[in-house]
């Protein structure tokens, strides 16, 4: 479900209030890199107030990004699909999924490609 861009920041300021256990992963559209942590979500320095970071719960890894211009999606495992939704009931309460526009993109890829991090609400053990 596609969210307004206040009810994103809402969802967002809940999971970083609440520290709610996530685990984040980028999956690039173009390339061969994807990147996860499991963590807490927190916002970057007050020059940065438009970053969101994930930390790992080791402190040592982290994922962050600039929600400047991005579109939100949210959804509940329970609406995975099919293949998928077994697996993931298990694992994780919902999914909230950053989209970032790309504008760097040399010509002959589609316009509006994007790219993604998910942020999936862990359940807890």
């Amino acid at each position: 479900m596609r969210l307004s861009p206040q009810e994103g920041m809402e969802l967002l300021k809940k999971f970083t209030d609440e520290r709610t256990p996530i685990k984040a992963v980028f999956v690039p559209r173009f390339g061969p890199v994807t990147a996860s942590v499991v963590g807490k979500l927190f916002w970057g320095p007050p020059d940065t107030p438009d970053t969101l970071w994930v930390r790992g719960d080791d402190k040592e890894s982290a994922i962050s990004f600039s929600l400047s211009g991005c579109i939100y999606e949210y959804g509940e495992s329970r609406e995975a699909p099919e293949p998928i939704r077994e697996r993931s009931q298990a694992r994780f309460e919902s999914a909230f999924t950053v989209l970032f526009p790309r504008h760097d993109l040399p010509s002959g890829y589609p316009a509006k490609v994007m790219e993604r991090v998910y942020l999936m609400e862990l359940k807890e053990k």
